[in-house]
């Protein structure tokens, strides 16, 4: 793609990078070629009426409609099915009770951090790495041997999730058979009961989101 000249103003970055990101790659420089082109006339054109910037805008947008589900469309539905799990999770929390009844930064603390960790440890910086971008961004040529180190990641840190909610679960059982008095008991249990459930809350939630990103990896790429 040839280089604008100085005196006429840059298309809008934004709008040629989410173009780039929808087009398929055997058109992609084409019609940006073309976008390019038409803009730039339109920068030397006196007293005209539409706006370049905003012209290059709505070509980009209707384009990326336009390729949207043809290209992105495994992509597509697996933001939505993220969005309707977190939707349907914050409805159910909502409908039972007050919504700080399910947060508590210790829980989460216990699960999230170790469970990354350990699927890092299990695999390597760039499978988590690989397992973000192969989830979100549909990539043209991707080598076997970061497909597996993505689900890699995915499956340990998924099921190591469920396993740390399962373990730090066990501890706060103990720690409440071990300090909570008869006397007490009534009124201390089933608080006490609730916030040691949550880590294992945690741990499943990331696994579901863990299995559905290594299911779509694997359907795209394998």
């Amino acid at each position: 793609m040839s280089k604008l000249p100085n005196n006429i103003p840059t298309p809008p970055i934004i709008a040629e990078k989410i173009l780039a990101w929808v087009l398929p790659a055997d058109i992609r420089e084409q019609l940006l070629g073309d976008l390019y082109e038409e803009f730039c006339q339109m920068c030397g054109q006196e007293n005209l009426k539409l706006d370049p910037k905003r012209w290059f805008w709505r070509q980009c947008i209707r384009s990326a409609l336009f390729y949207m589900w043809k290209q992105k469309g495994g992509l597509m539905a697996f933001i939505i099915s993220i969005f309707i799990f977190l939707a349907v999770t914050l409805m159910g929390m909502i409908l039972g009770g007050r919504l700080e009844m399910f947060i508590d930064w210790p829980s989460l603390i216990l699960v999230i951090p170790p469970a990354l960790a350990f699927g890092i440890a299990a695999s390597s910086v760039d499978a988590y790495k690989n397992s973000i971008r192969l989830s979100f961004v549909d990539q043209q040529d991707v080598q076997e041997k970061e497909v597996l180190g993505a689900c890699q990641f995915l499956r340990v840190t998924g099921n190591t999730a469920v396993l740390l909610g399962v373990f730090t679960t066990f501890i706060g059982w103990v720690a409440m058979a071990s300090n909570i008095d008869a006397a007490e008991f009534s009124g201390v249990f089933g608080p006490a009961f609730a916030v040691s459930v949550l880590t294992l809350m945690y741990g499943i939630m990331m696994k579901i989101l863990c299995y559905t990103a290594e299911q779509k990896i694997q359907f795209r790429y394998s």
